[in-house]
C-alpha cells in the first residue's frame, strides 16, 4: 500500500464526518459515525503496515550489513590461518572462520516462524 492510499482512507473518514454532522436525521448520523470510525480504523492499520514494513526493511539491511562484516572476520581468520606456524593455531583459525560464516548465513537467512 502506498502513502496515497492512507490519504485516501483518513479522506473518506473526514468525508464521513463531515456528512454526519450535516445529517439532519439520527440514524444517518450515526450510520456516518460509524463509517468515520471504520475508515479511521481501516487508515490506522495501514499506518501499522508501513511502519512495520519499513522496520523489517531496516532491520533486513542491518542484517545484511552484519553478515557481510563476519564474512570479512572469516576471511582474516583463513589468513591468519594460513601464516600460522602450528598446527593447533591453522585449525583454531579454520574453526573461528567457519563459526562465522555460519553466523552470516544465520544472520540473513529468513526465519521460520
Amino acid at each position: 500500500m502506498s502513502r496515497s492510499h492512507l490519504d485516501f482512507l483518513r479522506a473518506r473518514a473526514s468525508q464521513a464526518r463531515e456528512e454526519g454532522k450535516a445529517a439532519t436525521l439520527g440514524h444517518v448520523r450515526e450510520r456516518c459515525q460509524r463509517a468515520e470510525v471504520a475508515w479511521n480504523d481501516l487508515a490506522d492499520r495501514e499506518e501499522r503496515m508501513m511502519r512495520d514494513r519499513d522496520t523489517r526493511e531496516r532491520r533486513k539491511a542491518e542484517a545484511g550489513e552484519a553478515a557481510e562484516m563476519l564474512r570479512d572476520r572469516a576471511t582474516e581468520c583463513r589468513d591468519l590461518s594460513a601464516q600460522s606456524r602450528t598446527q593447533a593455531a591453522r585449525d583454531a583459525f579454520r574453526l573461528l572462520a567457519d563459526q562465522l560464516d555460519q553466523q552470516a548465513v544465520d544472520m540473513v537467512a529468513p526465519r521460520r516462524r
